[in-house]
């Protein structure tokens, strides 16, 4: 049913009017084509997300790196003195 009232909304008409002026063939094809665009809206999503995380796993790979270095900085200095 709430494909109806999408459809609806999409076409700009009344479920009722809807229905009365298309054929089940077409609003077949409208099912067909909603879930390909819902795949591919997702599959989109799942695409930032894993660039995102990415992003974010390299951030704290730095960090980490940065830690180490200045850690390794201090202990030297440490020993000099």
């Amino acid at each position: 049913m709430m494909f109806y009232f999408r459809l609806a909304r999409e076409l700009g008409m009344t479920i009722n009017r809807m229905l009365k002026e298309m054929t089940s063939r077409e609003v077949a094809s409208w099912m067909t084509f909603f879930d390909i665009e819902e795949k591919q809206r997702k599959k989109k999503k799942e695409s930032q997300n894993s660039k995102l995380i990415a992003a974010q796993f390299k951030a704290a790979g730095q960090q980490v790196a940065e830690h180490k270095k200045r850690k390794k900085v201090k202990n030297y200095a440490k020993r000099k003195v």
